[in-house]
């Protein structure tokens, strides 16, 4: 019962990342406690998005902004997104803190490559 709810939750959140690669998402991946499997019920997804520019932030966001009111209805869950370039991205990892960087390494993944492949690439 609780590996249907968990692989919904992220069934739902692959299709959105899957259909935003064509909107210039490089890859997506959940982070923190759900992609450590220690959510706590009523804490939100968060997921980190890296695209291929600027242009591209807003068009994935549609993606995902359309995909929340169905995680939260069905699941009962905050879906919260961090969408970023890639240059961006790439110029915050040098500077990143070990929670950052534990987070990036203990990604679950959505779509693409994994975020530390994005970033150190």
């Amino acid at each position: 019962l609780i590996s249907d709810y968990l692989e919904g939750k992220w069934r739902e959140l692959r299709t959105a990342a899957e259909a935003s690669r064509q909107h210039g998402l490089l890859g997506a991946a959940i982070v923190g406690p759900a992609a450590r499997r220690e959510e706590m019920l009523g804490d939100s997804l968060e997921v980190v998005a890296l695209v291929a520019n600027a242009e591209s932030v807003s068009r994935c966001r549609a993606s995902f902004d359309a995909v929340a009111g169905t995680v939260a209805a069905r699941f009962g869950v905050e879906l919260k997104v961090v969408l970023s370039d890639l240059a961006t991205a790439r110029a915050a990892w040098g500077a990143r803190t070990p929670s950052v960087e534990r987070n990036a390494r203990e990604s679950e993944l959505l779509a693409g490559p994994s975020l530390v492949a994005l970033l150190e690439g």
